[in-house]
């Protein structure tokens, strides 16, 4: 942690007290927020191992601390352990208990930069891999209430959350209205929670509905403090959208490609063709990560070898 702008660190804070035996617990850190109030730094965090157990990472099944919490940022110094404390009121109450569980998993948070009490919280379903609940706090995690979830149905069919909420999830809230939220998953949705437990979704991107976006969305940023103007990066690249909050589907959200000069795309693999060095119309040919392939053919006079 650093007190002074990075100037200065001091850490790590923590270290994994339970890496072994039969209480073993990951503590793998997917979101972390820190906000001001009142002149006091809130930390927020969310603890959200996986929960899935892959042949590389055997132990990602030990996510009994998953959960959300929040501590008081000293002003030296990292926050003791017996300072922070487990946001559940009103989230499921297995969380964070040390069991591991085979429901709760990958857990992203979001503050509104507004109001620095209203935090947003999604929790993946581990089984199903979709969404198990987005949660609201008013009162800084005092207490959670579950919000209606996208659920393919509202308002366009094309509402699409996918089952790789493992892989492709987050949250980003408008600076200035805390009841309007954005959602990355298989698409890109604006949501908004403007009474009680229900929140209604627009599906941006459409990917799989004739959108212009590609799917499985992974980061957001808002530009220059407006919620309208939203880059959105994805395994497609860079998109940016100049009316994020009014669109009312993706069939007239207003999309930029920003890909043609960036080089957004990963390369898997590659070759070339046989005499490359010495051919007259040599050919580089290169596989994508979910972008297909493509080749280039090269003219002119071919030069000395090296």
């Amino acid at each position: 942690v650093s007190n002074d702008a990075g100037v200065n660190w001091t850490g790590p804070c923590y270290t994994n007290s339970y890496p072994t035996g039969s209480g073993a617990q990951r503590q793998d850190m997917t979101g972390l927020a820190a906000v001001n109030i009142g002149g006091t730094t809130k930390l927020y965090a969310a603890v959200g191992t996986r929960g899935i157990a892959t042949p590389v990472q055997p132990d990602l099944g030990k996510n009994g601390a998953n959960g959300v919490y929040s501590a008081t940022l000293p002003a030296s110094g990292c926050p003791t352990l017996v300072s922070w404390t487990l946001l559940n009121s009103g989230m499921p109450a297995t969380l964070g208990n040390g069991t591991p569980s085979t429901t709760y998993g990958r857990i992203e948070i979001a503050v509104a930069p507004s109001d620095p009490q209203t935090v947003y919280a999604m929790i993946s379903d581990i089984g199903l891999s979709g969404i198990y609940g987005i949660y609201r706090t008013s009162d800084g995690g005092s207490s959670w209430t579950k919000l209606t979830n996208p659920d393919g149905t509202q308002p366009d069919k094309g509402t699409k959350v996918g089952t790789q909420m493992w892989y492709d999830a987050g949250l980003t809230v408008s600076p200035t209205d805390p009841n309007v939220f954005f959602v990355s998953t298989v698409e890109l949705l604006k949501g908004t929670n403007t009474s009680g437990s229900t929140a209604t979704y627009v599906n941006l991107t459409g990917a799989y509905s004739g959108g212009p976006v590609h799917p499985d969305n992974h980061a957001r940023a808002i530009v220059g403090g407006d919620a309208n103007k939203v880059i959105n990066g994805n395994d497609g690249g860079v998109y940016f959208i100049s009316n994020a909050t009014t669109a009312t589907s993706y069939t007239n959200a207003t999309w930029t490609d920003m890909n043609n000069n960036l080089p957004t795309i990963e390369v898997y693999g590659g070759d070339i063709s046989a005499n490359f060095a010495t051919s007259g119309t040599p050919k580089a040919a290169a596989g994508f990560q979910d972008n297909g392939s493509a080749y280039v053919t090269y003219g002119g006079t071919p030069g000395t070898a090296a």
